[in-house]
């Protein structure tokens, strides 16, 4: 059997191009820019095919650049082909908008586990019950809680159904929300007030996607790839209680405060970028971002903050500011304060730097 080698896109986890042992490109693929998958097309051996899917993002149809219909496919549950017609080769079926990978045999590999088709299971146990001594679901080897229809893990670590309904409640609801709105016209607002045409084009280049990797606790955070692919995405951690639709102004109001991060550090929006694995800076980043979205009145949203961990507390004692970490406080923190702006748990912070 022919060796296939991968090219792996790890800020996304996609695979964005297989080749032989010789180095010979077999297939590459292009995908919107997030993570896992959102697949959109093919190139294998110069056949150029674009993907259609179901709303469970199977591959159901292949189309050629003229948009006619070559490929057909349909699928039970847990992945077993049930109808197919056409002859092009892609192993982005069952699951392929999110990058699952048939190797042709009974099983399906999703990353950093293998589904087994037949058995409508995983092979091996969740790692991440594994890791942290719990599982979820309860079951390690069940899939998507035997709920495949209205799941999928592209991770092969947690089901996100929770991403569906995260993706759904964003696109229907957080966007029809007055204080996003109004945030997203004062960003746009920001970024043309950039004169470089590039700087400002690429300042705007946010994508808002739904995460199941975030860290426990965690309700959104934003990254940024690299300069020759200058998205700054901002991930709603689906997995967050935040984004199951119980108070869509403080979902609305943290989508805010992540906007304001991609103003303090993205480098096309702002000539003076925060360090955010500085801890001071950090500190003042985070007030800013409340203070910016106005939200530390009642202290509702400060809830999120971060460094509201004690040990993290506890790196930030015993520093030396420099002048210009002082000005970085003085500058955003004492005026916080001043102004009757700052969470109690932020001026326990400063005072523990100081």
């Amino acid at each position: 059997m022919p060796e296939i080698n991968y090219f792996w896109d790890e800020i996304e986890d996609n695979v964005v191009r297989e080749y032989d042992e010789n180095n010979n490109t077999i297939a590459s693929y292009t995908t919107e820019p997030t993570l896992y998958g959102s697949v959109l097309s093919q190139d294998r051996g110069g056949e150029k095919r674009c993907f259609q899917f179901d709303g469970q993002g199977n591959t159901t149809e292949l189309t050629d650049p003229s948009g006619a219909v070559t490929d057909m496919h349909r699928y039970s549950a847990f992945g077993e082909t049930t109808a197919s017609n056409g002859a092009t080769s892609t192993p982005l079926g069952f699951g392929g908008r999110w990058g699952y990978h048939t190797s042709g045999g009974d099983s399906i590999s999703v990353r950093r586990r293998d589904l087994a088709i037949r058995l409508g299971r995983w092979l091996s146990v969740d790692p991440l019950a594994v890791i942290r001594q719990w599982s979820f679901p309860p079951v390690p080897y069940t899939y998507t809680s035997n709920r495949p229809p209205n799941s999928h893990d592209p991770s092969g670590l947690e089901p996100t159904g929770a991403c569906l309904h995260c993706e759904k409640y964003y696109k229907e609801t957080i966007v029809n929300n007055a204080t996003y709105k109004k945030c997203w016209a004062q960003f746009v607002e920001f970024a043309n007030r950039i004169a470089d045409v590039k700087r400002r084009d690429d300042c705007l280049k946010v994508k808002f996607t739904c995460d199941d990797k975030c860290d426990r606790g965690v309700a959104a955070h934003v990254t940024y790839p690299w300069p020759e692919k200058p998205w700054a995405t901002i991930y709603l951690c689906s997995s967050h209680t935040l984004w199951w639709g119980t108070d869509v102004e403080l979902a609305a109001e943290t989508l805010c405060h992540e906007l304001a991060h991609v103003t303090q550090l993205k480098s096309e929006c702002t000539d003076r970028p925060f360090d955010p694995t500085n801890c001071l800076h950090r500190v003042a980043m985070e007030m800013l971002a409340y203070y910016c979205t106005g939200k530390c009145d009642s202290g509702k949203s400060c809830r999120m903050l971060p460094e509201a961990d004690e040990k993290k507390i506890k790196v930030c004692k015993g520093k030396k500011l420099s002048l210009e970490d002082s000005l970085y406080l003085a500058r955003y923190l004492d005026d916080a304060i001043a102004a009757g702006k700052a969470c109690a748990i932020t001026t326990r912070i400063v005072g523990a730097i100081r």
